[in-house]
């Protein structure tokens, strides 16, 4: 037979010590970042652009334009080299002005590179079974 009740001290401190790792943890980001969970676009909604560059773009550059733009925290999602999908937290009524507008900053943004963005399509995210789920 196991002994098991031998190791209890061991196993109550290693517990205690890992709860409090997780709640530090939770203080720090809620200090350090203002909120402790950062939800995605997928359970808080918003919209979605799939664009359609001439040439490659890094993530990297794409979201550094976004974020000059007021549009932090866009999740960014490529099918191809030259395909991206854009979600941004901003949910707009107007999904064509609000698609145009971003591909305007987009083109403004990689205007010395010389690359053309097309859209190819728009949609809104709705957050309702995000909300469901938390």
């Amino acid at each position: 037979m196991i002994d098991f009740l031998k190791y209890r001290t061991f196993f109550a401190l290693y517990s205690i010590l890992t709860m409090g790792a997780f709640v530090g943890t939770y203080y720090y980001k809620k200090s350090v970042h203002g909120q402790a969970y950062q939800y995605s676009v997928d359970f808080t909604g918003g919209t979605q652009v799939l664009f359609k560059f001439s040439q490659p773009v890094s993530d990297v550059e794409l979201k550094d334009i976004l974020d000059k733009q007021g549009w932090t925290g866009s999740v960014m999602r490529n099918f191809s080299a030259t395909e991206t999908l854009v979600r941004v937290k901003e949910f707009a009524s107007d999904i064509t002005g609000f698609a145009d507008r971003m591909r305007q900053v987009v083109v403004d943004g990689l205007k010395d590179k010389h690359i053309s963005v097309e859209i190819l399509s728009k949609d809104s995210v709705s957050g309702g079974i995000g909300k469901d789920l938390w």
